[in-house]
């Protein structure tokens, strides 16, 4: 038997606990169901745990399943520098936070590096990434960065910051022989970016 994410598989497990989210979404909006546009009353926000954007976002988008509601946008995210990002168009979460569905580029074909430039800028990871643990299984991966004006390894520092999520591709042991999922699960994240209240000047540290 091929070991998955529970001790169903990640597909069956993903359908039996749509219900119970599904009734836990529509109990935050006052028991009205959710659709394509997501109606909160005033004083509630879009702002998912870290295992929910994971369980019941990407790998129901990477599986091809239906999402609880579908307002997170997919866009080529590396296509605008951080201030071009359509923020304002995502009303569902916090003032100037937004969500969006991105596929990442191996920097080099033969390579495990990502690409990670923009137009003017790039991103910087900060830190390790963290696990993100759901049923006592790492289900994803965190990484946090920050976008600089410039080009890399110099630049300087700006006020954004992105949580880049990704499916735990050990949980599917099968895409070794699938290499449609392979590439999904390597390829597909969702992303939380914000802007913090005043830039940083700071010029990152040239590698040496």
């Amino acid at each position: 038997m091929v070991s998955s994410m529970y001790d169903n598989s990640p597909e069956e497990t993903v359908k039996d606990e749509q219900v119970t989210e599904e009734n836990q979404l529509e109990s935050t909006v006052g028991n009205k169901k959710l659709k394509e546009e997501l109606n909160l009353v005033c004083g509630y926000r879009f702002s998912p745990y870290d295992y929910e954007l994971i369980v019941y976002f990407l790998l129901r988008k990477i599986l091809g399943m239906q999402l609880p509601v579908n307002i997170i946008p997919e866009i080529d995210l590396y296509h605008y520098d951080a201030d071009q990002l359509p923020i304002s168009e995502f009303k569902y979460g916090m003032p100037g936070e937004a969500y969006f569905f991105t596929h990442t580029e191996r920097r080099y074909a033969s390579g495990s590096l990502l690409k990670r430039t923009t137009n003017t800028g790039f991103w910087k990871a900060s830190g390790v990434d963290a696990k993100i643990v759901h049923k006592k299984r790492v289900i994803g991966l965190k990484k946090t960065m920050v976008f600089y004006w410039g080009k890399a390894p110099a630049g300087v520092k700006s006020s954004w910051i992105m949580h880049e999520y990704r499916v735990n591709p050990n949980l599917f042991p099968q895409a070794e022989q699938d290499k449609s999922l392979k590439t999904k699960l390597e390829s597909y994240v969702v992303c939380r970016i914000r802007k913090k209240n005043k830039d940083s000047k700071a010029k990152v540290p040239e590698e040496g």
